[in-house]
């Protein structure tokens, strides 16, 4: 399941550089999803092959992954107000 979600960090990342920001939003919730399934288990190390390594590295890529969504959409956000603004000041002639 831990590879799993590196997987979808790839994809949710393959979506932001297409502009798809609402398909990369999809694939967070299904890496949340599997991150809270792996931490359910409340096994010790020797019985669970150091699945709490994996739920930790799982934890990082939902983040970076996260952090990298917002930036993206945060850039589109910017990127369409400074369009807008553009064409206000060509209709202002300015």
């Amino acid at each position: 399941m831990g590879e799993a979600v590196g997987e979808l960090r790839r994809h949710a990342l393959d979506r932001i550089r297409a502009n798809d920001m609402h398909w990369g939003e999809g694939l967070l919730g299904a890496m949340d999803e599997i991150y809270y399934a792996m931490v359910s288990f409340d096994y010790p190390t020797a019985i669970s092959g150091g699945l709490k390594r994996t739920a930790d590295v799982t934890r990082s890529l939902i983040e970076r992954t996260r952090g990298d969504l917002t930036n993206a959409i945060r850039q589109q956000h910017l990127e369409a107000a400074l369009a807008e603004f553009e064409a206000d000041l060509g209709k202002r002639g300015g």
